[in-house]
């Protein structure tokens, strides 16, 4: 009889670890999602802005979008890295797969060549 009692405490407290945890990844996942509206709101909408802002030959517009478009987007990055707050222009580049010549930084005076895409 304790052995079926303390097999049900347990199973239910393995459900409750479960069921948190399944609220926990769906708590996480409206965050992203919300994160992803808030980049496609304010990003995106700066760089159309810009995008026809140059295909009407205005460039000081064009330019202004790009800067509100790239403070916006490092605030976010900022927003989400919580250990990082103050991230900087070039602190979060990513490191080059060691197989990927087209994203290796480049060196002072040099220029990369022109790749093609592969079929």
């Amino acid at each position: 009889m304790i052995v079926g009692l303390l097999r049900l405490v347990i199973q239910h407290l393995i459900a409750s670890l479960l069921a948190e945890q399944t609220r926990r990844l769906e708590a996480e996942q409206r965050l992203r999602e919300a994160g992803a509206y808030e980049i496609h709101d304010d990003v995106v909408q700066d760089l159309t802005v810009a995008q026809l802002a140059l295909a009407l030959n205005d460039r000081a517009r064009a330019a202004h979008a790009i800067d509100r478009a790239l403070h916006v987007a490092q605030t976010l990055v900022s927003d989400l890295l919580p250990t990082r707050p103050h991230a900087t222009p070039g602190s979060l580049v990513r490191q080059p797969a060691p197989s990927d010549d087209r994203r290796r930084p480049q060196t002072a005076g040099t220029t990369r060549k022109p790749t093609t895409p592969t079929p």
